[in-house]
């Protein structure tokens, strides 16, 4: 099964023991992961600035994410309509990577 894993809990899935952490260690080891360049560059964003993670502990987490995950490229839809414009490259990129579960902690 594919499972994309939003930016928050991907950060949920590093930072804290919990569902989060539980739910990345089962897709990394039994699901594939497809994910994208934006979700990569706003989770290091997230890791470093909020959560204050070194920066050698976030580029691992990063390595490990590309080395196991799918990278897909984001693609422009027009189509795709929700309340946060924001999140339309995010939701493409799960679109584009033929996620069967889309994962967000909002």
């Amino acid at each position: 099964m594919k499972v994309f894993l939003d930016t928050n809990v991907l950060a949920s899935g590093i930072a804290t023991r919990g569902l989060c952490s539980e739910l990345l260690e089962c897709v990394i080891h039994d699901h594939e992961l497809p994910t994208c360049q934006p979700v990569l560059r706003e989770l290091e964003g997230v890791l470093i600035e909020k959560l204050r993670l070194p920066e050698a502990v976030v580029a691992g987490f990063l390595a490990l994410l590309k080395a196991e995950g799918t990278i897909v490229e984001s693609r422009k839809n027009p189509s795709i309509r929700i309340k946060d414009s924001d999140d339309i490259p995010i939701l493409a990129c799960a679109i584009a990577g033929k996620a069967d579960v889309f994962v967000t902690g909002e």
